[in-house]
């Protein structure tokens, strides 16, 4: 077989089957305590940004509020180890 076929053919095994698990580990956070705590942060983050006054004057209003809601979430401490236990719960302890 030549590389690129090789390489293709392991590309689709792996999303047939990790594809599903992802898909199930995040269905399973966003309805966890956790996840519905995080989507209500987010939501109400994003409310609060779009009625501060002035906020949609800016040409780049979206890109506003979603790099705020990310400095936001950055500044948590812990909430990418957080996320990754909460979408795989064998993920490794460091």
């Amino acid at each position: 077989m030549m590389p690129r076929a090789i390489e293709k053919m392991i590309e689709e095994r792996l999303e047939a089957v990790i594809e599903p698990r992802i898909e199930h580990w995040l269905h399973r956070f966003m309805t966890s305590a956790q996840g519905e705590a995080l989507i209500a942060d987010v939501l109400a983050e994003t409310i609060f940004a779009w009625m501060r006054p002035g906020a949609s004057d800016s040409d780049n209003y979206l890109e506003q509020i979603v790099l705020q809601l990310v400095g936001r979430l950055r500044e948590q401490p812990g909430f990418r180890e957080k996320i990754a236990l909460a979408l795989n719960p064998d993920w490794p302890k460091t």
